[in-house]
C-alpha cells in the first residue's frame, strides 16, 4: 500500500475511534426526542408479544420496528440494558455508514483525499450528528439508500438487482425513500433501457410481495403506513391555513433552522455541485447530480404534519460528498496560485516575499472555521443534552413520579419515553400521540362522525373515569386538549404539579385518582 493511502486508512480509523469513545461517554437516560421515545416503546412492546399495526399504531414500515424488537430480546437474552443496546446499535450503523459514504465517494470520484474527506465531514454534520444518537428510522433508511446508488453505478445486471433489493429494504423503513427509489426506477427505464428490467421488475415485485405480507400478517399495513401518514397533513376546517400554506410556512420555518447550523456546508455542497457538473466526466454524472439535488429536497417532507428539520438528514450524505468534492478542488487551486506566487516570486528575484499566496491560505483557513464553526457548537450542545427533549436529570425526576405512584406492570397514561424507560404499558398503547390527536380533531371537525381516533379517546377516558390508572403524565399541547379526557380528569384525578413540569417542547403535568388523597 502506498504511503498517501496509508494516511487516509489512518484518518478514517482515527475519526471513527473518537466517535466511537466519544459518544459511548455521553450515553446517557436523556429523552433525545419523540420519534425515539415511540420507537423504543413500540420495540419493546413488540418484544413483549404485541402485534404490529394490528395491536398498536405504528407509522413506519416495519423493518425498522423489528429490528428494534429484535434488538430488545437480544438484550433481554443477554442480560443488558435494552436501551443502551439500542444505542450501541444505533453507533455501529453510523460508523458504517461514514464507511459505506467513503466507499460510494470514492466510486464516484475515484479520488481518496475526496472520499475520506467525505466520510469525515458526514461525521460532523450537525443535524445528523444529534439524529443518529436516538433510534431513529432515518438512519437505516440512508444505509439503504446508499447501498442502493453504489450498487446502482456499478454497470453489471447483478449490481443491478442488488440496487433493487436495497432499495425494497429502504421503502419497508421508511415511506420517504420511495420518491427517491421511484425518480431511480424512471431514471433506468429513460436512460439504461437495455438492463432496466434487471432494477425495475425486482424492485416492484418484491415491493408487492412485502406489502402484500405485511398487510396479511397484521390486517392494518396500509392504514397505518399510509393512510394515517396522509390524514396528517393539515385540513383547511381545522386551522385558517390551506395546504399550500401550512407547507411553504413549514418549509421556510424548518429550513430557516437547517441553514443556521448547516448553511456553510450546505453553500459549498451546492457550490461542489456545479463543479461536479461541469467538470465530472463520470458516465452516471447526470443521475449522481440528480439524486443529490433531490436528496436536498428532503426539506420539502416537513409539509407533512410532525415532521421536522430532521428529515434533511436524507440529504446530508450528498451535502458531505459534495462539500468535500469541492474544498478538493477548490484547495487545488490555492495550491497552483501558491506554487505560481512562488515561480513568480524567484523569477523577478524580489527582496520581500509576495504574501497574496499566504492571505488565500489564511481565508481558507477562515472559511473552514466559518463552515464548520456553527455546526460544531451545535454538536457540542448536543453532547451536553441542551438538544434534547429533556436532559437526563429532568427523566430522572419523572422516573421518581413513575416509580412512587406506580408498580411494575401497571398501566399509565405517558409519552412513550417514559413508559419505556420504566418499563410501563401505555392505556390503549397510545403512544403515537400525534397522530392520534390528529385523527380525533379530523373525526370531530371535518368528517363529524366518530372513528377509530374518538373511540381510542372514549376507552382512556372511560379508564379516567373508573380510576384505573395510577398515574397520568399528560401532554397539555395535544392530549390535555382533547375534552373527554380533560373533563374525566377534572372530576377523577388531581394536578401533583402547580405547575406544568416543562421539557423542550412541552408542558407536562402529572395527576393522580383522587381517592389517593
Amino acid at each position: 500500500m502506498e504511503r498517501t493511502n496509508k494516511i487516509y486508512i489512518v484518518l478514517l480509523v482515527v475519526g471513527a475511534l473518537v466517535y466511537a469513545v466519544v459518544i459511548p461517554l455521553h450515553w446517557s437516560e436523556g429523552y433525545i426526542d419523540f420519534g425515539d421515545g415511540n420507537y423504543l416503546y413500540i420495540s419493546w412492546r413488540m418484544a413483549n408479544g404485541v402485534v404490529l399495526y394490528r395491536d398498536v399504531m405504528a407509522p413506519q414500515p416495519p423493518i425498522h420496528l423489528c429490528l428494534g424488537s429484535a434488538l430488545m430480546r437480544l438484550a433481554k437474552a443477554a442480560g443488558l440494558p435494552s436501551l443502551y443496546t439500542v444505542r450501541a446499535f444505533s453507533l455501529l450503523l453510523h460508523l458504517a455508514t461514514f464507511l459505506l459514504i467513503y466507499i460510494l465517494s470514492l466510486r464516484i470520484f475515484q479520488r481518496r483525499p475526496i472520499a475520506t474527506l467525505s466520510a469525515l465531514v458526514y461525521l460532523i454534520i450537525p443535524v445528523g450528528f444529534w439524529w443518529s444518537l436516538g433510534y431513529q428510522s432515518e438512519p437505516t433508511e440512508i444505509f439503504f439508500l446508499l447501498l442502493a446508488v453504489y450498487f446502482f453505478l456499478n454497470e453489471s445486471r447483478g449490481s443491478l438487482i442488488l440496487s433493487a433489493l436495497f432499495s425494497t429494504l429502504a421503502v419497508f423503513t421508511n415511506m420517504t425513500a420511495a420518491p427517491y427509489v421511484l425518480f431511480t426506477a424512471f431514471y433506468a427505464i429513460v436512460r439504461r433501457r437495455k438492463v432496466c428490467y434487471y432494477y425495475v421488475v425486482p424492485l416492484f415485485g418484491l415491493c408487492f410481495i412485502g406489502v402484500l405480507l405485511a398487510e396479511t400478517l397484521t390486517g392494518a399495513y396500509l392504514s397505518n403506513v399510509i393512510f394515517n401518514q396522509v390524514g396528517t397533513f393539515p385540513k383547511k376546517a381545522m386551522s385558517e391555513e390551506t395546504v399550500i400554506q401550512y407547507a411553504l410556512r413549514k418549509i421556510a420555518s424548518e429550513g430557516k433552522d437547517v441553514l443556521v447550523w448547516e448553511g456553510g456546508i450546505i453553500v459549498l455542497a451546492v457550490l461542489g455541485l456545479f463543479v461536479f457538473i461541469r467538470c465530472s466526466e463520470h458516465p452516471l454524472k447526470e443521475y449522481i447530480a440528480w439524486f443529490s439535488f433531490f436528496s436536498w429536497c428532503s426539506i420539502i417532507y416537513v409539509s407533512k404534519g410532525g415532521t421536522m428539520d430532521y428529515i434533511f438528514t436524507l440529504g446530508e450524505p450528498y451535502v458531505a460528498i459534495m462539500s468535500a468534492y469541492f474544498l478538493y478542488w477548490f484547495s487545488g487551486h490555492i495550491a497552483s496560485s501558491v506554487k505560481e506566487a512562488s515561480s513568480t516570486e524567484t523569477e523577478r528575484k524580489r527582496t520581500f516575499f509576495d504574501t497574496t499566496a499566504l492571505l488565500r491560505l489564511i481565508l481558507y483557513g477562515v472559511l473552514c472555521v466559518v463552515v464548520f464553526g456553527i455546526g460544531l457548537r451545535f454538536i457540542v450542545a448536543t453532547l451536553q443534552e441542551r438538544t434534547f427533549e429533556l436532559p437526563e436529570d429532568g427523566v430522572k425526576k419523572i422516573k421518581y413520579y413513575i416509580r412512587r405512584y406506580t408498580q411494575p406492570g401497571d398501566t399509565i397514561l405517558s409519552p412513550s419515553f417514559y413508559a419505556f424507560i420504566t418499563q410501563r404499558k401505555i392505556i390503549e398503547d397510545y403512544s403515537e400521540i400525534f397522530i392520534w390527536t390528529i385523527k380525533y380533531w379530523n373525526e370531530r371537525i371535518v368528517e363529524r362522525r366518530p372513528g377509530e381516533g374518538v373511540q381510542k379517546v372514549e376507552k382512556i377516558a372511560d379508564a379516567i373515569k373508573k380510576r384505573r390508572l395510577p398515574l397520568l403524565i399528560l401532554d397539555m399541547r395535544q392530549t390535555g386538549k382533547i375534552p373527554e379526557i380533560r373533563r374525566a380528569i377534572q372530576e377523577h384525578y388531581r394536578p401533583l404539579l402547580e405547575e406544568p413540569f416543562q421539557t423542550l417542547n412541552t408542558p407536562l403535568q402529572f395527576y393522580i385518582p383522587r381517592e389517593s388523597e
